[in-house]
């Protein structure tokens, strides 16, 4: 595990160096390995840093300042993927979405109104989708505490 720096926050990453002639390659692998990946640019030296629920909104920032040690490094590519239980409770479509609408439904059908119903079978598959978004975040968030 290596540590960077992102406006003063450490953050624990894996770190790999990129040959020049590699990074479209590395770029279009990190959308398959599943972790947060940033890819920094050191001086003429371009390295691979991935990890579990990175924050990807400041990394994404150009005024965003990233350090390694003692040297400033560029951002030149970022690659997000759902991975933490945070990730999957601010997906639009994720389990806080799907707890909303059922506690919406729930309330509704107990001061006895018709809608509540429909909104709770509407809302069913809302409730699937955000369990189903919420099963990678769970194991990205349990596979990150075992992992540190």
């Amino acid at each position: 595990m290596s540590q960077i720096q992102v406006n003063g926050a450490s953050l624990k990453v894996s770190m790999r160096e990129i040959k020049p002639e590699s990074i479209d390659q590395a770029i279009a692998n990190a959308k398959k390995n599943g972790a947060d990946d940033v890819f920094l640019k050191i001086g003429d030296d371009v390295f691979q840093a991935s990890g579990r629920g990175l924050p990807m909104d400041v990394l994404n920032n150009k005024k965003a300042v990233v350090t390694v040690g003692d040297r400033v490094a560029k951002v030149i590519a970022t690659d997000s993927q759902l991975n933490s239980f945070g990730d999957g409770m601010a997906h639009p479509l994720g389990i806080g979405a799907g707890i909303l609408t059922a506690g919406f439904s729930v309330y509704q059908m107990w001061k006895g109104n018709l809608g509540g119903l429909i909104a709770l079978l509407g809302g069913l598959p809302f409730i699937a989708f955000g369990v189903f978004n919420a099963i990678p975040a769970v194991y990205g968030a349990f596979r990150r505490v075992n992992s540190d």
